[in-house]
């Protein structure tokens, strides 16, 4: 049925989104560094903890609050993760300026597109428990401690099977309809269809590309951190032999820093690698005559020219 499907090429949708990353740090970092600032000030907003007996008033609007900050800050994250997409598969040029800040219907839809991805695989759930287990069932899909009593045999064994097979075929759904995120960013709509048309066939290889890019970013990980605690412990055991207390602060400071440092450019890759992913995957699925890696030296000439 996919035999005549196009095939994501996983080792190069994993290297291209390292590649894009690497190649693209500090354009990435002048068009993303407002949108994730304001993001993170919301975010931080939204958890900041309230007294042990807050007003009442206080206690009734913090929900709210917790809320909206955080729906505010995936509305402004939407920012980047469009610029990023659209950096690679439209090869925009990437604005002039050290402010980048443009919120249009392409990022609301960006930011509503995961609960249009999340509603098929939900009812899928709560459907396979319900058939079976009637109204109570998704209670019983929630984690419920109440116990469902006269059942039959067959439906025992349902019981058991059921769930399983229904979050199998959620995951299923949920996988070939990610790529509706490149997609808003490209064709201005929220196309589910469009994803799970071009997706056919290739969702064991979605998941191994996911899987692989995982498996890199630990390792990278690794090495990264390493080196910054290295580095770190290295400057500080020095500052801690050295005389004086200002050697002693100064050397901690390094050491708070290469931390700091660490986190920020482990949380860079994270997120730009796993957008990229998408992205790439798309352009393989809908680009038969261009390739990843094709893409990557277009964007690498691009950039070198301007």
């Amino acid at each position: 049925m996919f035999g005549n499907r196009p095939k994501i090429g996983i080792r190069s949708v994993v290297g291209s989104s390292f590649a894009f990353a690497w190649d693209n740090f500090f354009t990435l970092f002048r068009l993303g560094w407002l949108p994730v600032l304001i993001s993170s000030f919301f975010s931080y907003v939204g958890g900041l903890p309230v007294s042990e007996e807050p007003p009442l008033w206080v206690d009734r609007i913090n929900p709210l609050i917790f809320q909206i900050s955080h729906v505010l800050a995936y509305l402004v994250w939407a920012i980047f993760a469009v610029a990023v997409h659209r950096l690679i598969l439209v090869e925009d040029d990437p604005p002039r300026g050290l402010f980048y800040f443009r919120f249009t219907s392409d990022e609301l839809l960006y930011a509503l597109a995961p609960l249009a991805i999340a509603i098929l695989p939900i009812a899928i759930i709560f459907a396979g428990n319900s058939i079976v287990l009637g109204p109570e069932g998704i209670t019983w899909a929630f984690g419920s401690e109440k116990q469902i009593v006269d059942q039959s045999e067959w439906q025992s064994n349902l019981q058991q099977a059921l769930p399983l097979a229904s979050v199998i075929v959620a995951i299923y759904v949920g996988i070939r309809l990610l790529l509706t995120l490149p997609i808003v960013a490209v064709h201005h709509r929220i196309g589910l269809l469009r994803s799970w048309s071009v997706s056919g066939g290739n969702v064991l290889r979605l998941i191994l590309a996911h899987l692989l890019l995982l498996l890199a970013l630990l390792i990278f990980f690794f090495f990264v951190a390493a080196a910054f605690a290295l580095f770190g412990f290295a400057g500080f055991g020095s500052g801690l032999f050295s005389q004086g207390d200002s050697v002693s602060q100064s050397a901690l400071s390094g050491f708070i820093l290469t931390t700091v440092g660490a986190a920020f450019l482990l949380n860079y890759f994270f997120t730009v690698t796993g957008i990229a992913l998408l992205s790439f995957s798309y352009d393989e699925l809908t680009s038969s005559s261009v390739s990843s890696g094709d893409r990557i030296r277009a964007l690498k000439s691009s950039g070198s020219e301007a």
